[in-house]
């Protein structure tokens, strides 16, 4: 049976008021979950005409407070001619602990990074200053590299040394050692798809310098990595056949062999209007979005949007359908350090005929995952969830309703002349919080522009332990 995912909220949330007989209060059980105010994020300046979007977005937290990063490119390439300079392509907004104005975090430019091209990542910073790093790709003399920017809680930003190889990097995500039970603490891992030699690269930054560069696959295949808190380092990765996963021991200077965790398509259907790009609803590419973490007890966890396994490709529809093919957000999980894993589950519990695409993964205090997720609703328009799985059961809670108010899904594409069919962009972002995560993720609703805008949503998700 059906049940829509406001009627699984409200279930969820339901506290008994009365205790016994005596009428005493009952205590909450662990992992009620409690929603924070949803809060909205735009780039300063910026108007309906001058890069409308924010999408993208990924986030950390840290004791100075909440970080966002957000691609805020489309349409930017293209307006204005103030130079490459100005255009805002990726964006970080902080939001203090304490409370007071968010800060929006000028970037740093030099002879080598001469503007932001957006697809940013977040980490806390491993100096515990409670500032972060930033991975993004910029655009420089040699092609499109990647930076790494240390930005602390004050002050002025600065550029870390190049991590990159080729001249066409793309999908770069970090992870960073703060753990005082690894001896690789301090240590920064960062992986992409170097598309110029056609592989996933993995390079570690010991804090003066990157360490020799390890190719995890002859494959581009949008990785994630993250480390557990005696230092292993695993990095998940999409495959013809689904999700793979390699580990590392020895601070990432080598991987055992990939073992494949989730088999599957990727979601959404094959439309000709958006070449090459997996589809869904109204000219929204979607991929499978792997994603990775380390729970407190050492449980290594994976997620990904994926469609039927065992076929090949994705499903069919017509140009501009009103059909989003195929999509479930699957999760697995190793209890030994990554060497099996558990058979792919669905993360949400309740049945549906939409899709979920753009996954995200956060470890919860003392134990237990958190994912969101994006989820079509009546094909058209979308919302946000996120589900819990408590470290005392196998399985996840039916999933929370994030979002308030459907979103319609726009037809935007990435830039002028450019058919990949961008929409909202490919993913979202969930941290770890002291009592639960925080997420956030491209909203639509109430945006100034309808149908030609888009801005951050971020919201705190507070979990009974």
């Amino acid at each position: 049976m059906r049940r829509s995912g406001r009627l699984a909220a409200a279930a969820a949330l339901v506290v008994v008021a009365a205790y016994g007989s005596a009428g005493v209060a009952a205590p909450t059980p662990a992992g009620t979950i409690r929603l924070g105010p949803l809060m909205r994020v735009q780039t300063p300046g910026g108007t309906p005409i001058s890069c409308p979007f924010e999408s993208e977005p990924e986030i950390a937290h840290t004791k100075a407070g909440t970080w966002i990063g957000y691609n805020d490119d489309t349409g930017c390439p293209w307006l204005g001619s103030a130079g490459a300079s100005q255009f805002r392509l990726t964006g970080v907004t902080h939001i203090p602990a304490g409370g007071g104005a968010s800060r929006y975090v000028d970037l740093p430019l030099d002879k080598r990074v001469l503007y932001y091209s957006g697809d940013p990542d977040l980490a806390v910073d491993p100096r515990g200053d409670g500032g972060v790093l930033l991975a993004s790709m910029v655009g420089t003399p040699q092609g499109t590299q990647l930076a790494i920017v240390r930005i602390p809680p004050t002050g002025k930003a600065t550029l870390l040394p190049n991590p990159s190889l080729g001249t066409s990097d793309d999908k770069e995500f970090l992870a960073t050692d703060t753990s005082p039970r690894s001896r690789y603490r301090g240590h920064t891992y960062l992986v992409w798809d170097d598309f110029a030699s056609g592989k996933i690269t993995l390079r570690a930054f010991d804090g003066k310098r990157w360490l020799a560069a390890v190719t995890l696959a002859d494959i581009t295949g949008q990785p994630d990595v993250a480390v557990a808190r005696n230092g292993d380092v695993a990095v998940a990765y999409s495959t013809d056949a689904g999700v793979a996963v390699r580990v590392s021991y020895d601070g990432g200077r080598s991987f055992d062999d990939r073992i494949t965790v989730l088999k599957g398509t990727g979601p959404g259907r094959d439309d000709p209007s958006c070449p090459l790009r997996p589809t869904i609803a109204q000219r929204q590419r979607a991929t499978k979005s792997p994603r990775v973490t380390w729970d407190d007890r050492g449980g290594l966890h994976v997620v990904a949007s994926l469609g039927s396994p065992g076929t090949v490709g994705v499903a069919t529809g017509s140009v501009g359908a009103g059909t989003g093919g195929q999509g479930t957000v699957l999760h697995a999980v190793s209890t030994d350090r990554g060497v099996s894993f558990s058979r792919q589950a669905p993360v949400g519990a309740v049945e549906t005929a939409e899709v979920q695409w753009a996954p995200a993964i956060a470890a919860l205090p003392g134990g237990g995952v958190a994912v969101s997720y994006l989820q079509t609703a009546e094909t058209t328009s979308y919302d946000a969830f996120v589900a819990v799985q408590v470290p005392s059961s196998p399985r996840f809670r039916a999933p929370i309703l994030l979002s308030e108010g459907h979103g319609p899904l726009p037809p935007a594409t990435e830039g002028v002349g450019n058919s990949n069919c961008y929409g909202v962009g490919d993913y979202t972002g969930l941290a770890a919080t002291p009592d639960g995560v925080v997420a956030d993720w491209p909203t639509t609703v109430g945006v100034e522009t309808s149908f030609l805008d888009s801005d951050i949503a971020v919201r705190r998700v507070h979990i009974t332990r």
